[in-house]
């Protein structure tokens, strides 16, 4: 998300899935942990990791295959998450009585959302764009689009305004709306929804107003 270049080998790099084992609870079977959205985390960056070293990759820059690679495996992560964090219609039962579990179910859509996001970024400021990096130039607005809604949710319900200080709760505002920024900058053939990223910039800059005088 900040644009460095990757210094890790992957290709001579092991490491182990953590196990939350004893973190089960006999008295409440199907309790999530209160580390469980760091194991989901850890699933979904060790997977992305296997693509790349799978792949050879050890740039910045994606090849394409490589980015649908990566799309569809986090949109696979994020449709197939543990029902306490499902997308749609999640499991509420523990909510109340655990209040972590609130900030875990937005805490990995946030990033399941942001690493979709990651790889599609650069195409939103290319032009001329052959068809297929035209299709990924959208995909990337869908994916911020989605990021912007998750990041707002997350804000209003859960950070706001005790919360601010949350680190994803500034960068993910600010960088997906000035990613948004750029893409309406460069859109000079207008064929991208410009009234509606308009509104998710508009909606990130209303955030960060309330954001200034707390970070």
């Amino acid at each position: 998300m900040l644009a460095r270049p990757l210094i890790i080998n992957h290709n001579d790099t092991t490491i182990v899935p953590p196990s939350l084992k004893l973190e089960t609870d006999p008295q409440h079977p199907g309790l999530p942990s209160p580390f469980t959205h760091v194991a989901l985390h850890d699933e979904l960056v060790l997977n992305s990791m296997k693509v790349l070293k799978e792949n050879g990759v050890t740039e910045k820059t994606l090849p394409i295959n490589v980015v649908w690679q990566l799309r569809q495996l986090t949109e696979d992560w994020l449709n197939n998450l543990p029902a306490p964090y499902a997308l749609k219609n999640p499991d509420l039962q523990w909510d109340d009585a655990n209040w972590y579990v609130k900030f875990q179910r937005r805490y990995v859509h946030l990033i399941g959302y942001m690493l979709l996001f990651e790889p599609l970024k650069p195409y939103l400021v290319r032009e001329p764009m052959s068809e297929e990096e035209e299709a990924l130039r959208r995909a990337g607005v869908s994916a911020a689009t989605l990021l912007m809604g998750v990041g707002y949710d997350a804000f209003t319900t859960l950070l706001y305004p005790h919360g601010a200080k949350f680190h994803h709760a500034v960068f993910c505002i600010f960088d997906t709306a000035t990613a948004l920024c750029s893409a309406l900058l460069h859109d000079k053939k207008e064929t991208l929804p410009q009234q509606e990223i308009a509104r998710q910039v508009r909606q990130g800059w209303e955030m960060l107003k309330k954001l200034n005088a707390r970070t």
